[in-house]
């Protein structure tokens, strides 16, 4: 099982690499496809998915490209998965009533609560910012 999927990690990957860069600096995909070893098609299609959450934002014409939309401190990992996956749970029984027809007296869910919040809180914590200073340092 894995919680962040394939186009997550290369959503991060690529996200690091601009917040390693002065924030406004627009960047080509093909560049970061090549600067973070992520496949160029599959980061267009990434970066679009960014831009529609707000995460990016897109540059048209022939200098065009993508630069954040936000400070690098103030997009977490939390944000990413959800713009990518959709919501990030340990069940779908979390998502809604509707999801699970035992909801109200679910005794698993009650006990994974706090599973559930702390995976939350800790993906949350972790920014774009942390992550491009790690790389940095080669971690």
């Amino acid at each position: 099982m894995e919680f962040i999927r394939r186009n997550t990690d290369y959503a991060l990957r690529a996200l690091a690499f601009m917040g390693k860069r002065p924030q406004g600096d627009i960047h080509l995909v093909s560049e970061v496809a090549r600067e973070t070893d992520v496949p160029e098609n599959f980061l267009r299609k990434i970066s679009q998915k960014l831009y529609r959450a707000g995460i990016l934002n897109s540059h048209r014409g022939p200098k065009g490209g993508f630069s954040l939309a936000k400070e690098p401190e103030s997009v977490t990992v939390l944000e990413v998965m959800e713009a990518l996956q959709g919501p990030v749970v340990v069940n779908r029984c979390f998502l809604s009533r509707e999801t699970c027809p035992n909801f109200a007296d679910c005794d698993l869910r009650r006990n994974l609560v706090g599973v559930q919040q702390s995976m939350l809180e800790l993906f949350d914590e972790v920014t774009v910012a942390r992550l491009a200073t790690e790389i940095s340092r080669g971690r």
